[in-house]
């Protein structure tokens, strides 16, 4: 059962919670208020990711690092992964 996904309605906004993908179908982003005391005044972003260990790796991996480096400043041109081109033989 997931219990993340109730927490971070009550919490803050849900943009998505569950997705059309598999491995990755329960994995939620929301959107919460930044904490009064700290002076933030940019919302925090969450990503609740499936329980499953294959499912929270692709998650992770398309989800949460484009995001990542997003927020460090990389160009949204920029893969995050880039193309490696090979010649099988055999």
């Amino acid at each position: 059962r997931d219990h993340m996904k109730p927490l971070l309605e009550e919490l803050g906004r849900v943009h998505f919670g569950e997705m059309c993908m598999k491995p990755g179908k329960p994995t939620t982003f929301a959107t919460l208020p930044p904490p009064p005391a700290t002076g933030a005044t940019r919302p925090r972003l969450v990503f609740a990711l499936p329980g499953n260990p294959v499912s929270c790796f692709v998650t992770f991996k398309l989800l949460a690092v484009p995001a990542l480096e997003r927020l460090r400043g990389c160009p949204a041109e920029a893969p995050v992964y880039p193309r490696v081109d090979a010649e099988l033989s055999g």
